[in-house]
């Protein structure tokens, strides 16, 4: 029997101690206890933990600023494990054309593993594949790559699942798990005394792996379902810091989360060489069939990206969470 303090540190003459050859070291939460030297620390697999303080040795890459950059487990050891940033989840149904039972995974870096962090070793197939491979795509580039590990090392769980699946139908759309948190910068900037919960939300992204035909600049409106994917995967990153915001800063008909979404898609789009998306909306001729631009536009006249800016952060935003004083977003 072992006994600890919160943060792992033995209760002499509590515990038992056992022979040496026979001393089990992955004790507290799994992780291995060195005490060579009477250090008595914690060993994980990015950081060494300080048992008698509480503390990591080195910077959680996962920081509350608000708390310290060297705290365990945001302070309560009890409630919250070891943050591994396992947090960009693939949701799909195993056996015959996915018809059987839910299965999760997580993706980190292109690698898949399981919810209790052991390597995944089932068939990467259908849906699964599909997602692995357009992720992949997206983080091929410079800026999807950025926005990807963001998502990776985020508090919260983004979880990709079949548009399918969307209870509204849409199709392809990220919804957040707590809309007032996905707008809290903005709505907080629009009217300062309320107090919106501040901290972003994590949320499901539907994605359609068909894709969906969009008017381009070149009018050949080829379905790009790896764009479509990039494009949820935007709002998420937005979601992730709660600084989504659906004003009208062009007074063109399109909300700011849009344009920003779509340059962000055009990016990836570019890289990949695709041709860039023209509109946001499209029109279908009955007759012939052809699909135009319709609404407002995301390029000028030039065929340049239109870019729009992120939601500002008022400074109430910051006088309540510090932490919003480090938000370092790629445009």
């Amino acid at each position: 029997m072992e006994l600890y303090y919160p943060f792992g540190l033995g209760m002499k003459g509590l515990d038992y101690v056992q022979t040496t050859s026979k001393e089990d070291k992955r004790q507290f939460n799994g992780v291995e206890r060195n005490t060579n030297m009477n250090l008595n620390i914690i060993e994980t697999q990015f950081r060494i933990g300080d048992t008698q303080i509480g503390r990591w040795w080195q910077v959680d890459p996962k920081p509350n600023y608000s708390e310290s950059v060297f705290a365990m487990m945001g302070n309560n050891p009890v409630r919250y494990a070891d943050p591994k940033g396992d947090t960009l989840r693939v949701s799909f149904g195993t056996g015959f054309l996915g018809l059987g039972k839910k299965q999760e995974v997580i993706y980190n870096n292109g690698n898949l593993t399981n919810a209790d962090g052991s390597v995944y070793t089932g068939k990467v197939k259908g849906f699964l594949k599909k997602v692995v491979n357009a992720v992949n795509a997206v983080r091929s580039t410079i800026d999807g790559r950025s926005v990807i590990s963001t998502l990776e090392a985020s508090n919260h769980n983004f979880t990709i699942m079949k548009s399918s699946k969307n209870p509204s139908g849409k199709g392809n759309e990220f919804v957040p798990n707590d809309s007032n948190k996905e707008f809290a910068v903005a709505r907080t900037g629009a009217n300062p005394s309320m107090r919106y919960p501040l901290g972003g939300t994590g949320g499901t992204i539907y994605w359609n792996t068909n894709g969906r035909s969009l008017p381009t600049v070149d009018g050949l409106n080829v379905a790009r379902p790896i764009t479509d994917l990039a494009h949820e995967i935007f709002h998420a990153y937005e979601a992730n810091l709660g600084i989504t915001s659906n004003d009208d800063v062009l007074s063109a008909g399109l909300s700011r989360m849009e344009y920003r979404a779509v340059y962000f898609e055009n990016s990836v789009r570019r890289e990949l060489g695709y041709s860039l998306r023209s509109h946001y909306s499209a029109s279908l001729d009955a007759g012939t069939g052809a699909l135009s631009g319709r609404g407002a536009s995301t390029v000028d006249a030039n065929g340049i990206p239109i870019y729009v800016p992120p939601t500002p952060i008022h400074p109430s935003v910051i006088h309540r969470d510090t932490s919003y004083l480090h938000v370092n977003l790629i445009y």
